[in-house]
């Protein structure tokens, strides 16, 4: 007897170390995606290494399809960003006006599709990352096509790391959280009718109200005859 108990006890514990509840699924996902890129970025002394945290940090999502929907919007925004401000600034690095008027092209074109209904996350990073790498270059940091390079690159290493966490760890797709959900609160709602059904009859039973018989109308008058 002492060892069922002690064997059900066991199993509770273990049950929640396999399959944790979703919250703490993703905090413990998010926090070594995080962990993984700050190590590699400060392991390596990469330049751009708060990029690749930065990518890891808004693309990690709670389901798999999400972030790496995600990911792959923002590669796209900065390997396009990496070419546009190449071809930019080998344009117009001597030119300052002509310059000014690409950046502020490039704002609008970006703020144009971000109000978008589609791939809104994309034309905001093109266009924060295409202004990000001009702005480094113009002011002498590094060469356009290094620094081009280095952010692309290391935002994709971001979003890898972001693939092998969600793989890893609990992959969590959405039709998988749309069950779950549907789950509890089919869960919940046959508690409340258990509880509903145990209550007694008299309490369940709303109470009748007391109706006070009213005096009815008078009726006619009878005369005798004389």
């Amino acid at each position: 007897m002492a060892q069922a108990v002690a064997h059900h006890s066991l199993l509770g514990p273990i049950r929640w170390l396999m399959r944790p509840p979703p919250a703490v699924r993703f905090g413990l996902k998010y926090g070594t995606a995080m962990a993984a890129g700050f190590w590699i970025a400060f392991a390596f002394a990469l330049p751009w290494g708060l990029s690749l945290w930065i990518a890891v940090m808004f693309v990690t999502q709670p389901n798999t399809g999400a972030s790496i929907k995600k990911g792959l919007m923002r590669i796209w925004g900065s390997v396009a960003s990496a070419l546009l401000s190449i071809a930019i600034y080998g344009l117009f690095a001597q030119q300052p006006p002509l310059m000014f008027a690409s950046i502020c092209g490039v704002l609008a074109i970006a703020i144009y599709g971000m109000t978008g209904p589609r791939y809104q996350y994309a034309w905001l990073v093109f266009g924060f990352t295409t202004i990000i790498i001009l702005v480094k270059a113009l002011a002498g940091s590094d060469q356009i096509e290094t620094l081009s390079f280095e952010r692309a690159s290391l935002t994709a290493l971001g979003v890898l790391i972001v693939f092998v966490a969600a793989a890893l760890f609990w992959p969590v797709r959405a039709a998988q959280r749309l069950r779950e959900s549907l789950a509890e609160r089919c869960r919940r709602l046959g508690d409340d009718l258990e509880q509903h059904l145990d209550e007694p009859s008299s309490a369940r039973a709303p109470a009748t109200p007391h109706i006070t018989q009213l005096p009815g109308p008078p009726g006619p008058t009878i005369l005798n005859p004389p």
